[in-house]
């Protein structure tokens, strides 16, 4: 079962070392592509495993998708340049998934995070929760000085501030530069 948080209880974001140790294993565990994934792109969990390959244009180096709010729904997300190969390596033309089950098909949510997240962390002695790696990048995001309002769009977050709904299309070129910050 995935762990539950109570409202205001504080996530703990990768640790740069964290990081460095999931690349280091890249090949060595099924899956830890997807953790780098979900940190290097914003993306929550639940939205990797709804993820289909047709909605990655990889030329372009963005995807589509997102869930939950009305801003985050169908958004433009910009591939940042150190993930590309792991998503080009990923995608496979026989499923209709991103991250697919080992039938081809749609994986769930909770056997993702029961059957791949979970051991992963186990193995590398990681205490992390998949929501995390969206903090992660966050964090990263922010650390980099990317403009805010690339990371609000690029997360699926709606803007506060009037005078941001000014800029309602923001330029893919622009958030592409905003996450090769990181």
């Amino acid at each position: 079962r995935m762990p539950s948080r109570e409202k205001g209880t504080s996530r703990s974001p990768f640790k740069n070392d964290e990081i460095d140790m999931l690349w280091n294993n890249i090949g060595r565990m099924d899956f830890i592509d997807t953790i780098l994934i979900m940190i290097y792109t914003g993306l929550r969990p639940g939205e990797l495993v709804l993820i289909k390959n047709s909605d990655i244009p990889l030329r372009e180096r963005h995807m589509r998708g997102g869930i939950k709010t009305p801003s985050g729904k169908n958004r433009v997300i910009p591939i940042n340049k150190k993930i590309h190969s792991l998503i080009k390596n990923r995608m496979n033309d026989k499923n209709e998934f991103f991250v697919a089950n080992t039938d081809g098909r749609q994986m769930s949510y909770y056997t993702y995070y029961d059957c791949k997240f979970k051991p992963v962390m186990e193995q590398l002695r990681m205490s992390h929760t998949p929501h995390e790696c969206r903090h992660t990048f966050a964090t990263l995001m922010d650390n980099a000085g990317a403009n805010k309002l690339s990371i609000k769009r690029i997360m699926g977050h709606a803007s506060q501030d009037i005078t941001d709904d000014v800029y309602t299309h923001k330029d893919v070129e622009e958030l592409i530069k905003a996450i090769d910050l990181i």
